[in-house]
Formats: C-alpha cells, structure tokens, sequence
C-alpha cells in the first residue's frame, strides 16, 4: 500500500509568486460543478491551474466512467500535453465550484524561462503523478477492495483534510460510485467498504462528506492487510 506522502504533494504546489507570475500572463475563468476543464483529443494546449474548488480527472470506458485522481487549489493540470505537445488522454471535469487560470502554450514556456526553479515543479509534478498511478495499479492488483478505498481516503486526507477537533474532514463532494471508481471496485463493492469502515469507527459517513475519525487505526489496518 502507497503511504501518502504530504511533503511531495506541497512541492509539486505553486507559490503565490509562482501563480501571480502566470496570472500576468494567463487569464482566470470561474468555473460550475459539472464543467470540462479539459477534454479529451483537444488539441488546444494550455496550463490550467486550479486555484480555488476541486476536479477530477477521468476517462470513459465505453459507458463507464472511470476516475483517476481528484486535484485541488495550487495544482497544475495539462502539463503532460504541453511537455510533449499532444493531445489531452483525459478530460478535467470541476467536482465543485472554484477558479481556474489558463495560461496559453507561449507563455507557459515564457515563464518557465523566466522562472527555472518551476521546471523542478513540473516535472516533479509530472513524476509524482506518474508514481502514484503506478502505485493504484499495483493496489488494484494485489490490495483487497476495503484497502483501496482506504487508501484513497486517506489520500484525501492527507493532501486536503481540515483539522476539526481530532478528526480531519474532507470537504470534497465525492459520491460513493467516483470514489468506488477511483478505488478500482464496483459501486456496491465500495459502498459495502465504506460501511465497514464506517462500523469499525474510523471513519464517519456525512453528505457527500468524510470525515476521517481514526487516522493511525486505519493506517494500521491497511499496514496489517498489505504487510511491506
């Protein structure tokens, strides 16, 4: 099991000077739930950064939708287009309300001229994205289905959960069919997960909302069901 790791996240995040910088050079777009940031096969290449509101990105399998990740504020999407000039694999679809910057192609790689250390941001952006796809592989592979899903959750928490009292809740409107999704299992598989989560304490199911009760007890049951 891929133990979350806080520190990669945060250095893949751009600085407030690293957003104003392509602010000046981009153009911010409010966006609704329900929206497609980027679409698949598009050619248009741009750096979108989301700076308030969540996404998803997903592919479709032929009626089905599959969901890949769930990106927040600071982070880039895009970038893998822009880097080796193709088409767009996945389409960015807005879980919630929020802001976007795009930035056009020439100036994306204007301001990385200006700016080096954001090559660093970018590719490691790129490489932890990479990392972590393989890791869910791996996952869905090996890992039982409880153990996806509360690898996924914990995900969350450790990239976007808020501190309330001894708990961190994750904010973000996910229903339980995208997270089941994402977990690699069926709806009803990852429905019957969460509730056994749910029943052993260490999470608690609100609308559209988790809240992560137990976090060292659900690190230990994932670390005793998939020894290193």
């Amino acid at each position: 099991m891929h133990a979350p790791r806080r520190e990669e996240f945060l250095l893949t995040r751009l600085s407030r000077e690293d957003v104003q910088a392509f602010r000046e050079t981009g153009r911010q777009e409010p966006f609704t739930a329900g929206r497609a940031l980027i679409t698949p096969g598009a050619t248009k290449r741009e750096l979108v950064v989301i700076e308030h509101g969540y996404v998803k990105v997903v592919r479709n399998q032929g009626d089905r939708e599959v969901v890949l990740s769930v990106h927040g504020p600071g982070e880039l999407m895009g970038e893998i287009a822009l880097l080796d000039r193709g088409d767009h694999a996945a389409a960015v679809i807005a879980l919630t309300g929020g802001q976007a910057l795009h930035v056009p192609a020439v100036n994306f790689w204007r301001v990385l001229g200006e700016r080096p250390h954001l090559n660093r941001i970018i590719i490691g952006t790129v490489t932890a994205r990479l990392r972590d796809a393989g890791h869910q592989r791996a996952e869905q592979l090996a890992a039982p289905a409880i153990v996806r899903v509360a690898g996924r959750i914990l995900w969350l928490a450790d990239r976007f959960g808020a501190t309330i009292d001894d708990a961190l809740l994750i904010d973000i409107p996910l229903t339980q069919a995208e997270l089941s999704s994402w977990a690699g299992v069926s709806r009803e598989t990852g429905v019957r997960a969460l509730r056994q989560l749910r029943d052993a304490g260490w999470i608690r199911l609100e609308r559209r909302r988790i809240v992560l009760a137990d976090t060292l007890a659900l690190q230990r049951f994932i670390a005793a069901e998939v020894p290193a």
